[in-house]
């Protein structure tokens, strides 16, 4: 089950992503806070700025949530795959170089899961694992699919989240040694 903590801060999140509000603080289990903050100029960007142990702040993350569209946005990095018609979330992490992409939402989730499983596997990248069960990620939710994919220097996870009334596909990118 989750935390009191865990429930507060999707909350907030959701809050925040959905465009409820432009600003959001997070309180993790060590104390330090994060705080959410949306672009004024440009609502769908945002920024995460998250407190170090000697109270500084420093961006741990940037962001950009696109309304669905029949048409690949052009914000949209050209290495990360399009769902046509899905709200996307891109972030990235410039501490590490990593990037997720949410898709929230999809159609037919399994499917979708599929047809972003094969646009990998042609465009190179080779399959370390296939699907799995997995263990709850959050109260109601669970794994559907898991796909760990490897090229060159970075290594990709697709996850498909399925809830009662949420899907998510979550497509993770690392570099690695």
């Amino acid at each position: 089950m989750a935390s009191d903590l865990d429930n507060t801060s999707q909350r907030a999140l959701r809050r925040f992503e959905s465009g409820q509000t432009d600003f959001e603080e997070i309180v993790d289990a060590r104390g330090l806070r994060s705080f959410m903050i949306r672009d004024q100029d440009d609502p769908r960007f945002f920024r995460i700025e998250t407190e170090d142990p000697n109270g500084g702040f420093w961006v741990s993350a940037t962001g950009l949530r696109l309304p669905p569209s029949p048409e690949r946005p052009r914000e949209l990095p050209r290495h990360l795959p399009f769902i046509p018609g899905v709200t996307t979330v891109v972030m990235i992490m410039p501490a590490t170089g990593s990037v997720v992409i949410r898709w929230e939402n999809p159609t037919n989730p399994a499917g979708t899961f599929h047809q972003i499983r094969e646009e990998l596997i042609q465009d190179g990248w080779l399959e370390e694992t296939g699907d799995s069960g997995a263990a709850p990620r959050e109260e109601g939710a669970s794994f559907a699919s898991r796909l760990e994919v490897r090229k060159d220097t970075a290594s990709r996870t697709l996850t498909l989240f399925e809830g009662e009334n949420q899907s998510d596909l979550v497509l993770t990118e690392d570099r690695v040694a």
